[in-house]
């Protein structure tokens, strides 16, 4: 809904207390919304959700921290369940099998990158 969910700020603030300064960290995420979905503020103009989810991933992550976060980044579509504990209702199908190889590639260059 343009926001990220309770349970991933809730992550990522627990990330952001046990990390320490000079990390390096990817950015990645699902959402039940297609890319396509645009969100206007005042501000900002008409903005894609990942962009809003993004964005709000790095400013929970760099609080009082210096951090550097990668460029690459990767979104893909996700099953959405409702309600909770139930078995998907939408988006059935999500991540697809393209999805899933390219997330897999968005690891495997990491991998790469950071010789891992």
């Amino acid at each position: 809904m343009g926001r990220i969910s309770f349970a991933g700020a809730r992550f990522l603030r627990k990330v952001h207390r046990k990390m320490t300064d000079s990390k390096t960290i990817a950015l990645f995420f699902t959402s039940g919304g297609p890319d396509e979905n645009h969100w206007k503020t005042e501000e900002t103009g008409p903005r894609k959700i990942k962009e809003i989810m993004f964005e709000t991933m790095e400013r929970l992550l760099t609080v009082k921290k210096k951090v550097t976060i990668l460029e690459e980044r990767f979104y893909c579509k996700g099953a959405i369940r409702i309600p909770k504990k139930a078995e998907p209702k939408h988006n059935i199908g999500h991540p697809s099998e393209e999805e899933l190889a390219q997330a897999k590639e968005f690891g495997e260059m990491l991998k790469a990158k950071f010789e891992i």
